[in-house]
């Protein structure tokens, strides 16, 4: 089970990560391999964009999700804070 799983690393390496991700780097290690240097800056460039670009939406995501859990907790304040109101009354 272990030399399967080294078998399928060595021939994809970047298996763990996204396609596109995977396909650009796959590039990158074709590009040093063959010295290609210009296939090999355009795929960094490429994969440099698409770093940016999900560095991008995770930032968006986590502001997203601290608001999301502020207005959680603003809610369970009033919740409780109501719900002892209508004991008292």
């Amino acid at each position: 089970m272990v030399d399967m799983c080294f078998y399928i690393k060595t021939i994809n390496p970047f298996i763990s990560i996204s396609r596109k991700e995977a396909d650009l780097m796959q590039s990158i290690m074709n590009a040093l391999n063959n010295n290609n240097c210009s296939l090999g800056v355009s795929s960094l460039k490429q994969l440099s964009q698409e770093v940016a670009t999900k560095e991008k939406l995770i930032i968006k995501k986590d502001k997203e999700n601290r608001r999301a859990n502020i207005v959680s907790i603003v809610g369970l304040i009033l919740t409780v804070f109501f719900g002892i109101l209508s004991f008292l009354s």
